[in-house]
């Protein structure tokens, strides 16, 4: 989880989110499926086709979803739930 977007900026978001599946093995099908599901986790699924700079809110809720793209047994943060409303923390931490 970076402190900066780190989202590649002539990419939607469903292919940015796509951009590090096949590192884990998924195929392209299975990519655009775990993609927009992630998406849709972080709110994001009337906005699938948006690019990065639109995807930009004040919470970083959106972002922090996409840390779960390939499933990971752990994830390292400091402080993730910092500066954030009481329900995206708890969607965050969910």
């Amino acid at each position: 989880m970076f402190q900066a977007f780190n989202l590649i900026p002539w990419l939607n978001a469903v292919a940015d989110v796509q951009a590090s599946l096949p590192l884990a093995g998924k195929s392209t099908a299975e990519q655009r499926v775990r993609a927009s599901e992630i998406l849709d986790r972080g709110g994001l699924s009337d906005r699938l086709d948006h690019r990065s700079s639109e995807l930009i809110t004040s919470s970083n809720s959106e972002s922090r979803s996409l840390t779960h793209a390939n499933d990971p047994k752990m994830i390292l943060a400091d402080d993730p739930t910092a500066n954030l409303d009481p329900h995206s923390r708890e969607t965050a931490m969910d």
